[in-house]
């Protein structure tokens, strides 16, 4: 039974993901190894042609079989640690169906990126999703400056999203994107938008246009998940050029956009634990609780794997114990207290990380961290001292 299986996940059939150079692959979790046969999004594109690549192929093949394709290792092993995966999520918010093999592709989940353009510089980023760094790298061929108005009139276009119910936006930075308002337009000319929510993971760097506002309120719902990695000065190490004391005054927002009656508009904060924010943890829960009203405080929490330059196992086994240590007394302290289901969650989800991070084997520092600090100190005047006292 496809409602029993462990493997599971209707993207093979009903989604289609775009990499912000307009690659396609399964989903926003499998890697650029993982791709549908070097399919790129244009209007002479035909949806069912995806069906028939060999990459759908044998994935539909193995998730009725109940076999596990390499593309989803991430959902598997975060089910392994006993969080809750992306293919859980989507198998509640698309209820199982029987699907053959050579079923039809009808999209009703899309996960997009318009382009690469990005006003931060992150560490843990790279060209294929931050234009700061591909101003920065020569060798960078996959440029792509957004989706230009005759593809989203297009009626390959118009096939993806008639029937679409769940959007996930990304970048890039999806708010600096061109693209983003001519998109929804085309949604609401084009789909049932009462029955649509829309995702979007955003650096929240930039503040919602009114104009984006009203076109929200014809939509179901709409989430948004801010990547953040710390506060104060780990904010400013994490997030370059962006500065903590100008983004602070962003949040402001969440509490007007969650307060309007007309608007159906969730926040939620992303955290991915790695080297240089791993012993923030607590100050970014605690900063977030007097939020708690408008968002649940405790951040979605995920354990970076790649670069493997920021991998926590370049800090001695002897910290990690420690800082694993002191959060899962906070935890304890945290759990006597009455909250969220959203925010119980999330605890129980980093309190499996925190296990896994106790386990992982320790590998030194890796020269590329060194490296890359030196490089942030000299072009944004970083100090990254603090971080390397605790890591060495």
């Amino acid at each position: 039974m496809v409602s029993e299986s462990k493997v599971y996940c209707p993207v093979a059939w009903n989604s289609i993901s775009v990499l912000p150079d307009g690659r396609l692959r399964l989903c926003c979790h499998a890697s650029d190894d993982h791709l549908i046969d070097q399919k790129t999004l244009s209007k002479k594109m035909i949806l069912n042609e995806i069906k028939e690549t060999e990459f759908i192929k044998e994935t539909r093949k193995s998730f009725l079989k109940n076999e596990a394709v390499k593309a989803c290792d991430v959902c598997v092993s975060t089910e392994a640690c006993g969080n809750k995966s992306a293919r859980e999520e989507l198998n509640d918010f698309f209820p199982s169906r029987n699907y053959q093999e050579d079923d039809e592709m009808i999209i009703e989940y899309l996960d997009i990126s318009f382009s690469n353009e990005c006003n931060m510089q992150c560490p843990m980023c790279s060209s294929n999703y931050s234009s700061m760094w591909e101003r920065e790298d020569a060798n960078f061929t996959r440029k792509r400056k957004g989706i230009d108005q005759e593809l989203i009139d297009s009626e390959l276009f118009h096939t993806i999203t008639k029937n679409v119910k769940l959007i996930l936006i990304q970048g890039g930075e999806p708010f600096l994107s061109k693209s983003h308002i001519p998109f929804l337009n085309h949604l609401i000319k084009n789909s049932k938008t009462s029955e649509v929510v829309l995702d979007y993971v955003t650096n929240f760097s930039l503040p919602i246009k009114k104009e984006v506002v009203d076109i929200w309120k014809k939509f179901k719902e709409v989430n948004i998940y801010i990547s953040l990695e710390g506060v104060g000065p780990v904010y400013d190490i994490t997030r370059p050029p962006q500065k903590w004391k100008k983004q602070e005054k962003l949040f402001s927002q969440i509490i007007e956009l969650a307060s309007q009656s007309d608007l159906k508009v969730n926040f939620n904060i992303k955290t991915v634990i790695q080297v240089l924010n791993i012993f923030d943890i607590k100050n970014i829960i605690e900063y977030f609780r007097r939020f708690q009203d408008f968002l649940p405080f405790v951040p979605e929490f995920s354990l970076l794997n790649y670069p493997s330059h920021l991998t926590v196992g370049q800090i001695s086994k002897e910290s990690r114990d420690e800082v694993v240590e002191e959060y899962e007394l906070y935890l304890d302290s945290l759990e006597i207290q009455s909250f969220s289901v959203k925010n119980n969650k999330n605890i129980r989800t980093l309190r499996n990380m925190l296990s896994e991070i106790k386990s992982i084997d320790e590998i030194g520092i890796n020269e590329k961290l060194l490296y890359q600090i030196k490089y942030f100190q000299k072009k944004y005047k970083l100090d990254y001292s603090p971080i390397l006292k605790k890591i060495n």
